[in-house]
């Protein structure tokens, strides 16, 4: 096997073809690095300018894929380190570790580290997100072994996910208040809040019956979207928000994004309505046997009332409870999340590699200047 480094530009449909096939055939899916997600970005060049893919292959495909940007992590320090957090990941991705083909973890992660590490002047690798699964912590040391490479991790963390249902149940046509009562993963206080808000919107607010609708194959899906998007608080810069009618440039993406999915059928989207009127809306995307969140919107004139956190629940219902899906959020557990909405948990660490000692020096360097900076931040 032998790694190579490609600009994102420079990727072919016989790459993404092979890129592809990895994604459907990782050891751990990242909904975040399937090709239909990426490729896109390639024409909103401010977004995607300094990311490039290292790949190892063979004659018979691609075996792993790392997404890599050059990074200064401090200001003061004239070192730069290969990094899986570019702007592009950081911005859209919730997950960032790399695409490795099932089974092949210990001998596809030293090369990929070892290709990545000549493109910063500190010879250092930091990848986000590792699974923290026994093929992972395996692999984690191999680089370190036989390679003059150190390696350093960061403490454990969780991301939030909801397991495919152990018994299928078919849960379309119902209306949310049955899909939350079927929710028995849920606290019996989660569970109450969620059917009083379901209440107030139906008796209080709206005077008629919410429901969950389906509308993944709509012609012009994405379009309706941005619109539906574009009237709340994410659709207002002055507020905070980011939706994708703000820079056209980012609706471009987003639109072929959802295109490419609906092509393939692994889009979803559910809209909460009562009447003609539409409450929230979720789209998720899937990779394999991993359906991913990628983008949500509610009225906010609602928010008391929580119509996005309804159908951010009742559509990953409907999604994992075929007996077949994962779904999987890329957020962190919350330290206040006492079991929350979802019901699994997927544990992760960032890992900090070193090519030689002078990577290793510059990797320690850069390590107590960042704990320093640290702690002269604002309320530590």
């Amino acid at each position: 096997m032998r790694a190579r480094i490609i600009d994102l530009a420079a990727v072919t449909s016989e790459d993404e073809q092979r890129w592809r096939d990895l994604s459907e055939g990782a050891e751990t899916v990242n909904a975040w690095l399937d090709p239909r997600f990426v490729v896109p970005a390639v024409r909103w060049r401010e977004m995607v300018a300094g990311l490039r893919i290292v790949v190892v292959e063979d004659e018979r495909g691609w075996h792993g894929l790392l997404p890599i940007e050059v990074t200064r992590p401090l200001r003061r320090i004239p070192l730069t380190t290969a990094s899986s957090h570019g702007r592009f990941m950081t911005w859209h991705a919730d997950r960032r570790h790399p695409l490795i083909r099932a089974g092949m973890v210990g001998g596809v992660l030293p090369l990929l580290v070892e290709a990545a590490a000549g493109l910063g002047s500190a010879g250092t690798v930091r990848i986000g997100e590792v699974p923290r699964e026994s093929a992972w912590m395996t692999a984690a040391g191999e680089p370190a072994r036989g390679r003059r490479q150190t390696v350093r991790h960061a403490q454990t963390r969780a991301l939030v996910t909801m397991r495919a249902a152990e018994n299928a149940v078919d849960l379309h046509g119902l209306p949310p208040a049955d899909i939350v009562h079927r929710a028995t993963h849920l606290s019996k206080r989660t569970r109450r809040s969620l059917l009083i808000n379901i209440s107030e919107l139906e008796k209080d607010l709206l005077g008629a019956p919410v429901n969950v609708i389906d509308r993944s194959a709509e012609a012009g899906i994405a379009d309706a979207f941005i619109d539906f998007q574009s009237l709340g608080w994410k659709g207002n810069a002055e507020r905070g928000g980011a939706g994708f009618a703000l820079d056209e440039r980012h609706a471009t993406w987003a639109r072929e994004v959802i295109g490419r999915y609906a092509d393939d059928g692994d889009l979803s989207v559910w809209a909460l309505v009562a009447g003609d009127r539409t409450l929230a809306m979720n789209i998720s995307l899937r990779t394999s046997n991993v359906w991913c969140g990628f983008v949500d919107a509610y009225d906010d004139t609602l928010r008391q009332q929580s119509p996005g956190k309804v159908l951010r629940l009742t559509s990953v219902m409907l999604l994992t409870r075929d007996g077949r899906h994962m779904y999987d959020t890329g957020l962190a557990v919350a330290p206040s999340d006492k079991g929350g909405m979802f019901n699994g948990r997927a544990p992760v660490w960032d890992l900090e590699y070193a090519h030689g000692w002078r990577a290793a020096a510059a990797q320690s360097l850069i390590s107590a200047a960042e704990r320093w900076r640290d702690r002269q931040a604002p309320g530590t």
